[in-house]
This record gives C-alpha cells, structure tokens and sequence, in this order.
C-alpha cells in the first residue's frame, strides 16, 4: 500500500521525537549513574583514608 506524503512525514517526525526521548532518557540515567558512582567514590575514600 502507497502511503501519502503527509502520513510518511509525521511517522518521520514521531520517529525523530522517538529518537530525541530515547537518548534524553539514556542521557539521564547516564548521568544519575555518573552522579551515585562519584558520591559512593567520595563516600568510600572519606571512610576509608
């Protein structure tokens, strides 16, 4: 089935915004990760000088 031109244009726009939310998603978790790794870092280098 041939879809239209206007069809074929929002699925491009709801995969480019799909692309955006998933990388701002890895991007988050990424840097609540980096974020808990340093806190523990400094936690155990306090406790264990």
């Amino acid at each position: 089935m041939a879809k239209l031109k206007h069809n074929t244009k929002s699925d491009i726009r709801w995969e480019i915004y799909g692309l955006l939310l998933i990388s701002f998603g890895v991007l988050g978790i990424f840097s609540i990760y980096t974020n808990a790794v340093g806190a523990v870092g400094n936690f155990i280098s306090k406790n264990f000088k």
